[in-house]
Formats: structure tokens, sequence, C-alpha cells
């Protein structure tokens, strides 16, 4: 393991809820709500409708690992219900825009589903999207082309 991947390792394994900003975490409180409503507005477009399909047929292996699929009643295991909820969350393209990306989409649908089949709790939830967003962003940032790469010519 590279000292930049212990690193992060590092921060993700000791984060804590109280140690994150007030604002932050109300940030991630309002971002769960658009994240929620995009998946949600999105549910009815084919891309989220396959995806639903694919999420019922799924299997679990741990009957306890069990998540909502958002706007559907009852559970069914948890890798399902966060490739439904991501997809309709990503569907419509509307999930936040960073230099990056677009994380919330996935972000928001594993960070609750885990939660929720973990029997986790609201500080936990919004400390792995908070943490989540963090990895995510410093990995994204340290292999994004360096100013010098032409995108016209190889993207």
């Amino acid at each position: 393991m590279t000292e930049y991947t212990k690193g992060l390792c590092d921060f993700i394994t000791k984060l804590k809820f109280e140690d994150l900003a007030p604002d932050l975490t109300d940030k991630a409180k309002k971002l769960t709500l658009h994240v929620a409503g995009v998946a949600l507005a999105g549910r009815t477009l084919p891309t989220a409708v396959s995806a639903r399909s694919a999420a019922r047929a799924t299997v679990g292996t741990q009957a306890d690992l069990m998540s909502t699929m958002w706007g559907e009643p009852g559970k069914l295991p948890m890798h399902g219900a966060i490739m439904a909820n991501a997809t309709a969350a990503d569907t419509l393209d509307w999930e936040d825009c960073s230099y990056t990306g677009h994380p919330s989409a996935h972000l928001v649908s594993v960070s609750m589903a885990m939660t929720e089949a973990m029997h986790r709790s609201g500080k936990d939830y919004l400390t792995a999207v908070i943490g989540g967003f963090e990895v995510y962003q410093r990995i994204a940032c340290y292999i994004q082309p360096t100013p010098e790469f032409d995108s016209r010519k190889y993207g």
C-alpha cells in the first residue's frame, strides 16, 4: 500500500461525527434531500425502471442486509437497492457537479442503504456521506490530468 493510500485509510477509519463542522452536516442533509428528490423524479425513466427490475431480481447472501428501494414498498438485498437508487438519482443528471464528476448520486445511495441495513444512526450516515465525499475528491483530484493534457486530442 502506498503512503497516500495509507493516509486515506487512516483518515476515513478515524473520522467521527464530532469532527464535522455543523455547516457541513447541514449541507449533507440538504444534499440528501436533493438526491432523493432527483431519484424519485427520475424513477419513471427507462434506465431507472430497468434498474429497479434488476434490483428486484438480486439475491442476497445475508438476509439481514436489506435496504429500501426509494419509492417502492418493502426491502430487498442492500446491493440491489443501492444500484436502483443510484441509477435513478443519476438518470436525470440533476445531482451535484464538481470538477471531478457527480459523486452524490452514488455516495448518498450507498451511505443510506448501508446505514439502514447495518442499523446505524443518522450521525453515522452523515459521517459516511461526508467522509465518502472527501475520499472521492482526494482520489479524483489525484488522478485528474495535468493542465497540459489536451482533451481535444485524447478525450
